[in-house]
């Protein structure tokens, strides 16, 4: 009802305010003893070789985070002098004709779902080279055979805790419990520790609920990225899956996410406790 919306709305705002104060936090912090007191050694003596950089020296400058703020002094001596390029990660539709291309120059043949699983499977930030070596070693263990299957495939690429991590908490999103639960299982069944697949939803379920408060502030694809402190492509994946979330769903999943920590670390069946869990979140998400 409206008391309802007006909670929400509270919720929201607060979030929004936290985000604020949060950046604002660290940009006090990146002021102390920085540019507000004049650029360091190391940033003068850069700045200086970029006024008349040696013709005979080729310098790549790769920037790990977000994209490169262009009001910042530095980054505009870095574009004067040289140039900025943004090499975004390639979404699947289109990095799957290179991966065909790159099958076709070796002889093999390999379906485009299949394709599509090597660039899905790639951790965040890592994307079309990651998938390009994944191809490669799928291309060797095939031998002489002319077509890569889906058996070789599971034969040989290295599961992504972090992919199967977002089609978990997806699942969970769109209220499909039964495919959540099995991909828990997989995760189990591998071996991996129930304590880092805890960790890792609780990961996920807060940049889901930072990207809430970004895209609530107005903020855009490059601030969202600074304000997570995630690679561009993370971000993007937290700000789309937060769209099926509301903040009081998510507040009440990381109370959740904290019984279920709590819970396991007094000696709880690890299994159990997250089937459990994976079973109440993927109930509703208000």
């Amino acid at each position: 009802g409206k008391k309802d919306g007006a909670d929400e709305a509270g919720q929201e705002d607060s979030a929004a305010d936290d985000l604020e104060s949060r950046n604002e936090g660290k940009a006090k912090g990146a002021g102390k003893g920085g540019d507000k007191g004049g650029a360091d050694a190391g940033e003068r003596a850069f700045l200086a070789y970029l006024a008349a950089p040696a013709p005979e020296v080729c310098l790549v400058l790769r920037c790990r985070q977000g994209r490169p703020d262009r009001r910042n002094k530095l980054v505009a001596a870095i574009e004067k002098a040289g140039g900025l390029a943004e090499a975004a990660p390639l979404p699947p539709a289109r990095a799957v004709p290179y991966l065909a291309q790159l099958a076709e120059a070796a002889g093999k043949r390999c379906a485009n779902p299949l394709l599509e699983q090597i660039v899905k499977g790639q951790p965040a930030g890592v994307g079309l080279a990651g998938a390009a070596r994944e191809l490669e070693k799928a291309i060797a263990y095939a031998g002489e055979a002319e077509e890569l299957t889906a058996a070789m495939l599971r034969e040989i690429l290295i599961p992504s805790l972090e992919a199967d991590i977002f089609r978990l908490v997806d699942a969970l999103a769109r209220q499909r419990r039964p495919e959540a639960l099995r991909e828990l299982r997989e995760l189990l069944a591998r071996g991996e520790s129930p304590f880092g697949i805890l960790a890792m939803i609780t990961r996920q379920i807060r940049l889901i609920f930072w990207a809430k408060a970004c895209q609530k502030a107005g903020y855009d694809r490059g601030q969202t990225a600074r304000a997570l402190g995630c690679h561009p492509f993370a971000a993007d994946k937290a700000a789309e899956q937060s769209r099926r979330y509301t903040f009081p769903g998510l507040e009440a999943a990381m109370a959740i996410l904290q019984e279920t920590d709590l819970a396991m670390k007094s000696g709880r069946q690890s299994g159990q406790a997250l089937e459990d869990l994976v079973i109440v979140l993927g109930e509703g998400r208000d």
